[in-house]
């Protein structure tokens, strides 16, 4: 049996589910947002069962987990205190979800979890990059504003960008993005710089991105033709639905380099960003270990969904 740890109404599980019930491979769902589930059981005394939705599905029963948990995309703000409350409901489940990525860790899963919280780093992914031989954009790591401008004048006339460490949502539900910065603008915000390091690196003009999804040994490489518009040329997020995607065939050397990379994190499953520079060299931006893919699948028929639920349901050895 497959434990998912997720949400119901996730796309994502949707299309995993969708494959194990076509193959009649048991599965159960643990959804931290559907509060009409049977939850979680579990005594803490000698020899005691956690039970995972009922006596009927109890821990010991799993053979793989897949942990797909993810955050709500808008906040409740009503008042203070139903604020106070999420983030409070959400800090209980963590605790829950961390110990049974505990009990679990003997199982297959995608990804695991201390792998994936490593390869989630983005100062980790761009020294892992390098040091595996790949391109990465010049980057400054930092908060000190001072630094950050000299950062920028020494660009020699190309623009510099800024982007979090993690997503940046406010209750409105509107992301942050990678978004250009000069030194107008830094000097203008010393303060909000000063409040948390961030990422400011040195844009790389291109001829295209690449989102690469790798699957085990399986890549799906998926090319975005990020000149689309004004708003994609920065991030071509602001404009995912958009009509910009078209399969791409790697180069066999680079294919394997990618794999290579892809062992060293210790994933089974993650998306990579990678922008086209003019001269044809891929530079890496991100790694994504639990990356959304399901408008890749629907727009260029990647059978993503199903890789993930056969590995579920077969685990590698």
């Amino acid at each position: 049996m497959i434990l998912i740890v997720g949400h119901h109404a996730d796309p994502h599980v949707a299309s995993v589910v969708q494959s194990l019930e076509s193959c009649g491979h048991p599965f159960s769902i643990l959804d931290s947002f559907d509060r009409s589930s049977d939850g979680v059981h579990h005594q803490i005394s000698a020899g005691a069962a956690l039970d995972i939705g009922g006596p009927k599905k109890r821990l010991t029963d799993f053979s793989a987990v897949w942990w797909r948990q993810k955050p709500r995309f808008v906040v409740p703000t009503e008042t203070p205190a139903v604020l106070y409350d999420y983030f409070f409901v959400h800090r209980e489940w963590n605790h829950l979800i961390d110990y049974l990525g505990i009990e679990t860790a003997h199982m297959f899963s995608i990804n695991a979890r201390e792998k994936t919280a490593a390869a989630n780093n983005k100062i980790t992914q761009l020294k892992v990059a390098v040091e595996g031989g790949f391109a990465v954009p010049e980057s400054l790591i930092s908060n000190d504003v001072d630094s950050i401008i000299d950062f920028v004048s020494r660009s020699a006339g190309r623009k510099c960008v800024y982007k979090p460490f993690t997503p940046y949502m406010p209750p409105s539900g509107l992301i942050t993005f990678t978004s250009e910065v000069d030194i107008q603008l830094l000097q203008e915000n010393r303060e909000t710089i000063r409040a948390a390091p961030g990422i400011f690196q040195v844009f790389v003009e291109k001829q295209f991105e690449l989102r690469i999804t790798v699957v085990g040994s399986d890549v799906f490489a998926a090319r975005i033709n990020s000149h689309h518009s004004s708003n994609t040329e920065i991030d071509w997020r602001r404009e995912v639905f958009a009509d910009i995607y078209s399969k791409y065939e790697l180069d066999g050397t680079f294919r394997e380099k990618l794999l290579a990379l892809h062992r060293r994190f210790g994933l089974f499953y993650a998306a990579y960003d990678f922008i086209v520079d003019e001269t044809g060299t891929p530079v890496l931006l991100d790694v994504n270990p639990a990356g959304q893919w399901m408008w890749l699948e629907s727009r260029l028929g990647f059978p993503i969904g199903e890789r993930i639920a056969a590995a579920l349901a077969n685990p590698p050895e």
